[in-house]
């Protein structure tokens, strides 16, 4: 093992075992508070093989009390997963402080970093496709590997739509999910309506309905994202069958659940 001298700081990079890690936290007595989501979060990385090597230390102080890495440190022992990671020994606490100061790059930010058109509102409709409303955090990977797998429908359900009240995450995020057991016409046709706001006759009510909605509610956050998902669900069912709607209603039932084994195209499943 080659260590290198930074200032005062001794730097190695070592693989970290589940054991070491245990053993390291037990010096974890002066850090912030623990998120439990981002240690989630880093733990299916790694045992899903998306975890990355990053330039960034494991610090120990010059008493030896861990000062950062608190969360990769957890992950690797709730995955049971080695990692190879940079480790900085000595480091002064004022250095510690400051490095987390500063702000945190988006999903958005990451792809366009690393050259990928994967902007937020496309992110946004992601995460309703393949993990619904709230639940815990996902990783980059997560979030592209659910686009890649659900591409078809994601860009259908975006292409030639602007933002706006009526095309929001939770909307098209069902009506994507949709597309894989309904055909693609009624679908456009039920996006259209929330647009317009003009049916041909009572059948297509439901749309109507939740149109009205749409562009009456002033709230917003996770109460409200579960919502405009309940009502969406309830109002494309309505319409996809015809049936006439006085009044939107929310349902915590699945209606648009994704088949098993989904392989991106519209009401395919692989064999």
């Amino acid at each position: 093992m080659t260590a290198l001298k930074y200032g005062q700081m001794t730097l190695t990079v070592e693989t970290v075992t589940p054991a070491a890690a245990a053993r390291w936290l037990e010096k974890n007595t002066n850090n912030r508070p623990l998120r439990k989501s981002f240690v989630a979060q880093y733990a299916r990385d790694m045992e899903n093989g998306n975890w990355h090597m990053k330039p960034v230390a494991i610090c120990f102080d010059e008493d030896s009390i861990l000062g950062n890495g608190q969360h990769t440190l957890r992950a690797i022992v709730q995955s049971g997963r080695p990692q190879e990671l940079l480790i900085s020994r000595n480091t002064p606490r004022k250095s510690i402080a400051f490095m987390d100061v500063g702000l945190r790059r988006s999903v958005a930010d990451v792809s366009h970093f690393v050259g990928s058109d994967f902007e937020s509102r496309t992110v946004s409709v992601v995460r309703i496709i393949a993990f619904g409303v709230g639940g815990p955090r996902r990783s980059f990977d997560e979030l592209f590997d659910a686009y890649l797998q659900h591409k078809y429908v994601v860009d259908f359900v975006l292409e030639g739509r602007r933002r706006a009240v009526c095309y929001s995450a939770p909307v098209l995020g069902i009506c994507a999910r949709a597309l894989y057991t309904w055909e693609s016409p009624k679908i456009v046709r039920f996006l259209d309506i929330l647009q317009s706001g003009v049916v041909t006759d009572a059948s297509e009510s439901a749309a109507v309905r939740l149109r009205d909605f749409l562009r009456s509610r002033n709230s917003s956050g996770l109460a409200a994202t579960f919502e405009a998902y309940r009502k969406t669900q309830s109002a494309l069912d309505s319409f996809l069958r015809g049936v006439p709607m006085t009044r939107v209603y929310g349902t915590a039932e699945e209606l648009f659940p994704l088949p098993e084994n989904t392989v991106g195209a519209f009401g395919l499943v692989a064999a």
